[in-house]
């Protein structure tokens, strides 16, 4: 599964515009915070630290939704 995420990891990455970022999270049935959160982490490159103080919740909390979140991505690609 990690592989199967790092594919995931590697193609939001790549996506430039954030029209086409905006477009696939709408797309996706994930909740609001995890959209925010990965908003936060691959478009404006911010540390799942700095995510977690911004939303109000421990690092291994937002490292857990961060796996959901490209696990329920992945099934788009």
């Amino acid at each position: 599964m990690d592989k199967e995420n790092a594919k995931v990891r590697n193609k939001l990455k790549t996506i430039e515009s954030v029209r086409d970022f905006e477009g696939l999270l709408s797309e996706t049935m994930l909740s609001e915070e995890e959209k925010q959160m990965l908003r936060l982490h691959y478009k404006e490159r911010r540390t799942l630290q700095y995510i977690a103080d911004a939303l109000g919740m421990s690092e291994s909390n937002v490292k857990k939704m961060h796996r959901k979140a490209l696990t329920k991505i992945r099934k788009m690609f």
